[in-house]
């Protein structure tokens, strides 16, 4: 029998209405496709501060946080940057870092100092960075800053991987008697701990790191991330705080985005059709987004590995769906982020990333599509590119890939020229743009769908150009690409369909 959240399509179902980018398109689905939304959310609480308050009372295997401050210790604050698609929870992490120094406060600690780790990512603006942390945070706390991967001069090697190239880590973050790491998800099921300790590695350190995972025996495509936490020995006094926000919570006004057309009210219906008349979704789900602040649900604090262990298992708890069996089609609608600093569009690079990616990659057990299915994403993949963001992953799209090159041959290639550019770096380092590192870290993402998939179709595109040099098809039309998908034939397709996949993760059985 099927979850509730997954939905077998009728003759007389209602067109869905799935995200394209910025757009809502309205299809019609065959009879028997399934349709996948996300499930109700884990109800969030008013009193953020007294749920991250108990946590750090009562952390996992660790002493309470104020045991393990004293006066006169050197106390390092890292938060993880906010790079998930899903709603920005950017005031609750103000809110844990408040916490955080209410408890430093009663401690006597004053040597504190903030680092936003987003490793290769874009460096946040002032703007951004006030809303983050607040007034209150940044009004206490004088030394907050992005981390910078290139700043050769402030990195210390502090272990080794497995092919002896050094890891490095800011000497601040070594020199701390406590680094106390604040991070926060609403679906996101990657563990803290490997997002907090890649967000703070040197370009070296990383560049090392990403040929270690691509030299594996197991490959480029489906292998796990290294785990980077035991190679430093315990050399890092690490106390992660991580908390769960609500993915879906009733009360939104963006719910009727999220659920099955055929049980809408018709208010909702009526907004539905609003939103479907013109490029509305993308500015009315960033606006929305950013005047409703998702609430707390769970709190998790000590120890770095129990921590993460609790986190991903939080987050399936919150939206994992059950799934019986596979899709020979599965399609992904890409819409544009909502989260902090990333709600001026997507560009073709960062959308392949998530659809082929991110969002394909979020199952547990099998995929959703079955082995050489057809893989269909809703996006326009357009050719823009925010000049002082994306210079960077401009000149990878349309410089590097039309050599058309193995992916490990293109980064051993392109590791000392291309991701070491000077002026790519600069711009990194002073103009809030993207390193050249994180190019290849979103091409990287859609690898695996690369390979498994027989194809992967494009529909809503609007130029062949890109898409081409990501490996994909485009179709004019969904019933193209099903058309497409079926070789032509009169066969019937198994067909799965997600409806807002940033806030679902499949738990798939055979």
């Amino acid at each position: 029998m099927n979850h509730p959240s997954v939905v077998t399509l009728g003759a007389e179902s209602a067109p869905r209405s799935l995200m394209a980018g910025s757009r809502l398109l309205r299809v019609k689905l065959p009879p028997g496709a399934r349709c996948i939304y996300p499930k109700p959310s884990r109800a969030g609480f008013a009193d953020t501060e007294g749920l991250v308050g108990a946590a750090l009372r009562s952390p996992l295997g660790s002493e309470p946080l104020r045991a393990r401050l004293r006066p006169g210790m050197k106390l390092t604050i890292v938060i993880s940057a906010p790079l998930s698609p899903s709603p920005s929870p950017g005031d609750v992490r103000g809110k844990m870092v408040e916490s955080v120094l209410g408890v430093a406060r009663e401690r006597h600690v004053d040597d504190i100092e903030i680092i936003i780790a987003g490793g290769v990512e874009r460096k946040l603006p002032p703007s951004l960075v006030q809303t983050l942390l607040g007034a209150r945070v940044l009004g206490e706390v004088r030394r907050v800053r992005n981390h910078d991967a290139e700043d050769r001069e402030q990195f210390v090697p502090c272990g080794e991987l497995p092919d002896g190239a050094p890891l490095e880590l800011p000497r601040r973050i070594l020199e701390s008697d406590l680094v106390v790491g604040v991070s926060a998800r609403s679906s996101s099921p990657l563990r803290p701990l490997e997002g907090l300790l890649r967000g703070l590695l040197s370009a070296s350190a990383m560049k090392a790191v990403t040929s270690a995972e691509l030299a594996r025996p197991e490959g480029a495509c489906d292998a796990p991330e290294l785990r980077l936490f035991p190679l430093l020995e315990g050399r890092v006094p690490l106390f992660l705080l991580d908390a769960l926000v609500e993915a879906t919570p009733e009360s939104s006004s963006l719910s009727f985005l999220y659920k099955n057309e055929d049980e809408l009210s018709e208010s909702e219906k009526r907004a539905l059709r609003v939103c479907e008349l013109g490029s509305v979704p993308g500015m009315l789900r960033r606006l929305l987004a950013r005047s409703e602040r998702a609430r707390v649900a769970l709190v998790y604090a000590g120890d770095p590995e129990l921590v993460s262990e609790r986190a991903v298992q939080g987050a399936w708890e919150q939206v994992g769906v059950p799934v019986l069996g596979q899709a020979d089609v599965l399609i992904v609608p890409v819409g544009t982020p909502t989260g902090i600093g990333l709600g001026e569009g997507t560009d073709p690079l960062t959308a392949q990333g998530l659809g082929a990616g991110e969002f394909f990659c979020r199952f547990r057990g099998h995929p959703l599509l079955r082995p050489s299915g057809t893989l269909i994403l809703l996006h326009p993949l357009s050719d823009r590119f925010p000049h002082q963001k994306q210079t960077a992953s401009e000149a990878f799209v349309h410089e590097l890939l039309p050599r058309r090159l193995p992916l490990g041959t293109l980064f051993a290639r392109e590791k000392e020229r291309f991701f070491s550019d000077p002026a790519l770096i600069q711009m990194y380092r002073t103009g809030f743009a993207f390193h050249p590192l994180h190019s290849f870290t979103r091409y990287r993402a859609s690898e695996m769908a690369r390979h498994y998939a027989g194809r992967i179709i494009v529909v809503g595109a609007d130029n062949e150009s890109v898409p081409a040099l990501f490996g994909f098809e485009t179709a004019r039309t969904l019933d193209e690409a099903l058309y497409r998908a079926s070789d032509g034939l009169s066969r019937k397709l198994e067909i799965c369909c997600l409806k807002e996949p940033s806030l679902l993760l499949s738990e798939v059985s055979l």
